[in-house]
């Protein structure tokens, strides 16, 4: 079994420019929230997840699974690219 370690750059990106970009999906997974009304409760039980793990990921703590960002999408009512856009990693540095 493999596993990937992320530290300090991942594909040629600084910690500072991840932490940037990890901000900028927390801020738009909130702001969604906030315009829709709902509360993390609302969101983590429409999205089948913990109101803790809602918090920690609008903090920009954790990175979640693709089947998370899933259900939190839909969840909110929109698609999962406005939300965690891909444009954020550059294609060429995607690892395999």
């Amino acid at each position: 079994m493999t596993s990937l370690v992320l530290c300090c750059t991942t594909n040629g990106v600084t910690g500072a420019e991840r932490a940037d970009r990890e901000r900028s999906w927390a801020t738009r997974v909130l702001q969604r929230r906030t315009e829709l009304g709902i509360t993390q409760v609302q969101l983590a039980k429409l999205a089948n997840i913990t109101q803790q793990a809602v918090s920690r990921l609008e903090r920009g703590e954790v990175n979640p699974r693709v089947s998370t960002m899933r259900a939190i999408a839909l969840a909110l009512g929109t698609n999962i690219e406005v939300l965690f856009p891909m444009s954020s990693a550059p294609a060429d540095r995607v690892a395999s």
